[in-house]
């Protein structure tokens, strides 16, 4: 599922060929595919995040909501010092 190995391509562009304003981006960009990941939610978060221009921006975004909504992992090879 996380790769999505089942989808079949043709069927996909042939679809969303049929929408006016998808066309011609199926046309320019033949395959291209949303990258995956292993819930809707980190999708979600990382689209709103990626819009951010810069690194900086992004890694503050992300630590604040690791800090609001992250639990600790006793143990974990990156935990905070």
């Amino acid at each position: 599922r996380m790769f999505d190995l089942h989808a079949d391509p043709r069927r996909i562009a042939s679809v969303l060929s049929r929408d006016p304003l998808l066309a011609p981006l199926v046309d320019a960009s033949p395959g291209l595919r949303v990258p995956g990941a292993w819930s809707g939610f980190e999708l979600v978060v990382r689209t709103i995040v990626g819009q951010q221009v810069s690194v900086k921006g992004a890694s503050t975004i992300m630590g604040r909501i690791v800090q609001r909504a992250g639990r600790m992992i006793d143990g974990h090879s990156h935990e905070a010092t």
